[in-house]
């Protein structure tokens, strides 16, 4: 009769195998802090460009991954502790990206603006440029010590702003938590919570309905980027490596057709449309080729 432990170690490269083909071919698990976006995503109904954008997305792909309401900070534990999560609509900082893994652009937004009520003060002419841009957030708040700038907590609007904010007193800023932070910032915003709001467009659009009672004024701010790429972001493991190659599949087809970029045409007004189209062509361009 053959030794068993003779059999169990003749078949042990087997069992190793099995099992390694089963870790890698597991699905890699999607979160997100937001409930709204969750439920959007998981009954496939679009409110924005970027429900729309990735549910197109997901549609590519070969599994109806189900997306899970997490905390930031439980997100960022699970990646930083090897789990295979992934995490839709983040910009690729550097910092990021020395940490964890990204697709190629799913989202192209037109850059952060300053918004501020009509009833608020006015950034005082010093602070301005002659193109009407803000110089910096610095020169703003230094000639406005008073006023306040509201801050969904640990959210990166790209490397340049997040510089800038960085350089702002405490008191200048308003950090809020918890919740869908794109609907909490517009709620607290026409509440008055702070004076002004750093934001994309696209969500100043969104919610018009909610600000259609409220003057507002915007400004653009000097020296930043025209637009800015969002991606799947998602922890360096062997199984979202894997991941990230399909998802990038996924997205050179449909660069080459044009329903990503009907997408976001979709939720903006017709005078964003040439400047958005412009701004996409560029951000996927190489990749395209």
């Amino acid at each position: 009769m053959q030794n068993p432990w003779l059999m169990f170690l003749s078949l042990l490269p087997w069992l190793v195998g099995v099992c390694c083909a089963q870790s890698a071919s597991e699905p890699v698990r999607y979160m997100a802090d937001s409930q709204n976006y969750v439920d959007s995503i998981n009954n496939n109904i679009a409110t924005n460009t970027l429900e729309a954008s990735n549910l197109l997305l997901l549609k590519q792909l070969d599994y109806s991954y189900q997306h899970e309401y997490v905390s930031l900070a439980r997100i960022q534990y699970f990646m930083d502790n090897g789990e295979a999560v992934c995490v839709a609509n983040k910009i690729a900082t550097a910092e990021r990206s020395a940490n964890y893994i990204f697709s190629h652009p799913v989202n192209v937004h037109i850059s952060h603006r300053h918004y501020k009520q009509q009833k608020i003060q006015a950034p005082p002419p010093e602070v301005l440029n002659e193109q009407g841009e803000i110089i910096s957030l610095l020169s703003l708040f230094t000639a406005q010590p008073t006023q306040t700038l509201l801050l969904p907590f640990q959210r990166s609007f790209g490397e340049a702003l997040d510089k800038q904010i960085a350089l702002l007193a405490n008191n200048n800023k308003i950090i809020y938590r918890g919740g869908d932070l794109h609907e909490s910032e517009v709620d607290m915003f026409i509440k008055q919570r702070g004076d002004y709001l750093l934001t994309y467009p696209t969500t100043i659009y969104a919610n018009d309905r909610a600000l259609r009672n409220i003057s507002i004024r915007s400004y653009a701010i000097a020296g930043q980027p025209k637009y800015i790429i969002s991606r799947v972001m998602c922890a360096d493991t062997p199984q979202t490596q894997k991941h990230i190659q399909k998802v990038n599949q996924a997205l050179k087809r449909l660069y080459i057709g044009s329903e990503l970029l009907d997408t976001h045409l979709q939720w903006l007004p017709d005078t964003e449309h040439e400047a958005i189209s412009a701004y996409f062509q560029q951000a996927t361009d190489v990749i395209r080729h």
